[in-house]
C-alpha cells in the first residue's frame, strides 16, 4: 500500500514537472518575449572569425535576442554552434533563437545590388564597383587588361572591354574583385548562347568584331527600335569598304569625354579614330548589351549609308551623301533655333 502511495506520488511529480521541464528547454527557441519589437530594420554585420559567444553578445547589444547564454546554448542544442556564416544580415521583425539561427545558418545575407548600364566602360565600371562595393578600381582594371587571365576565361582578346556583361547583380559582402569579373564575363557566355556563336561564323566575323559592332551601336543607339538599323549603316559601310566614321568611337579616345565633338577631334592619331582608320576599331569601346549584340549580328536589310541626330535621341536615315548632307543642315537649322529661343 505504502508502494502504491510513493509510485503515485512520483508520477504526479512526473506529469506535473516533466512538461515544466520540456517547455523551459523549448523556451530559447521560440520565445520573443524577452526583446522589444522592432519598428524599423536592423541592419546587422558579422564579420568572419567572430565565435558564437561573440556574435551572441553582439545580437543581444542590437536587443535581437534577450540573453546571449541562451542563444549559445540553443545553438549548440541545434547542433550548428559552429557553422554561421558571416555576412550582412537584415532584422525586420521579433524573431526567436531558433529562427535566428536558421537565418543565421542558411547564410540568408544581405545582398548588395549594382547596376551595370549599357555601354558603360570598364574603367567606369571599376569606379562604380569601388563606389558601391568599396574594391580595388586598380585591382578590377589589371584583372580586365590581364591577356593570359582573358584567355583563362575563354576570352580570345587581350582586354576584357566589351566581355563585362551589362546587367544588375547581387554580390554578398567580401565579395573580391576576381569573383566579380568571373561572374560578369560568365554572364556574357551565357547570353552568347550556341545560336548567336553559329551566326557569328555565318557573317564571316571574329565574335570579337562583332563585339566591337555591338559596342559601337550601343553608343549611337538611344531608341531601341533603331538598332538593326543603325547597324545596318556600318554593316554597309564594311561591305563598301567606306571608313565609319562613328562618333562613339572618337568618344573613346578623347581624353575629357565623353562630350560634344568638334573637327579637332576627328584629327586624333589613334587606330580607334574611324574617320581616319577604315574598317572597325581594334577592339570593343564599352561593354553592349544583347539587344545590341543582335543587332550588330542582324542587321535590317537597307541601303543606307549615312544618318544623323534629329534631337529626340532618334535618327534620320539616308542613302546619299546628298541627302544626309540636307539632313544635317536641318537638324543644325534646329539647334540654331532652339539657341535663339533660349536667349530670349
Amino acid at each position: 500500500m505504502k508502494n502504491d502511495k510513493i509510485k503515485l506520488s512520483v508520477t504526479i511529480l512526473v506529469i506535473i514537472i516533466l512538461p515544466l521541464l520540456i517547455w523551459s528547454w523549448y523556451i530559447p527557441f521560440i520565445s520573443v518575449h524577452d526583446r522589444p519589437a522592432i519598428d524599423e530594420a536592423i541592419v546587422m554585420q558579422i564579420e568572419r572569425g567572430w565565435s558564437l559567444m561573440k556574435i551572441a553578445n553582439e545580437l543581444e547589444k542590437h536587443s535581437l535576442i534577450g540573453n546571449a547564454g541562451r542563444f549559445v546554448w540553443t545553438a549548440r542544442i541545434m547542433g550548428i554552434a559552429g557553422s554561421l556564416k558571416a555576412g550582412r544580415y537584415c532584422f525586420d521583425e521579433r524573431q526567436s533563437n531558433f529562427a535566428i539561427l536558421q537565418k543565421l545558418n542558411n547564410g540568408n545575407i544581405l545582398l548588395q545590388s549594382v547596376t551595370i548600364p549599357e555601354g558603360m566602360r570598364a574603367t567606369a565600371i571599376a569606379s562604380l564597383l569601388s563606389k558601391s562595393l568599396n574594391l580595388d578600381s586598380a585591382i578590377v582594371m589589371n584583372y580586365v587588361s590581364n591577356p593570359e587571365f582573358c584567355r583563362s576565361l575563354n576570352i580570345e582578346a587581350a582586354h576584357l572591354e566589351g566581355y563585362l556583361y551589362p546587367d544588375t547583380y547581387a554580390f554578398e559582402d567580401g565579395v573580391t574583385e576576381k569573383e566579380i569579373i568571373l561572374r560578369m564575363v560568365n554572364q556574357f557566355h551565357i547570353e552568347l548562347n550556341n545560336d548567336l556563336l553559329q551566326r557569328v561564323k555565318k557573317l564571316n566575323f571574329t565574335l570579337h568584331q562583332i563585339i566591337t559592332l555591338a559596342s559601337i551601336i550601343e553608343g549611337e543607339v538611344i531608341v531601341d527600335m533603331e538598332r538593326s538599323k543603325v547597324s545596318s549603316v556600318y554593316h554597309n559601310r564594311l561591305q563598301r569598304r567606306i571608313p565609319l566614321q562613328a562618333d562613339p568611337t572618337i568618344q573613346y579616345i578623347v581624353p575629357d569625354g565623353p562630350r560634344r565633338l568638334y573637327q579637332k577631334h576627328l584629327k586624333i592619331q589613334s587606330p580607334y579614330n574611324t574617320y581616319m582608320h577604315y574598317g572597325l576599331p581594334p577592339g570593343p569601346i564599352g561593354n553592349p548589351g544583347i539587344a545590341s549584340i543582335k543587332a550588330a549580328l542582324y542587321p535590317d536589310d537597307t541601303d543606307f549609308l549615312y544618318f544623323v541626330a534629329i534631337g529626340n535621341g532618334a535618327h534620320t536615315f539616308s542613302k546619299t551623301l546628298a541627302d544626309h548632307n540636307s539632313a544635317k543642315a536641318h537638324f543644325n537649322q534646329i539647334r540654331r533655333d532652339v539657341r535663339r529661343s533660349a536667349r530670349k
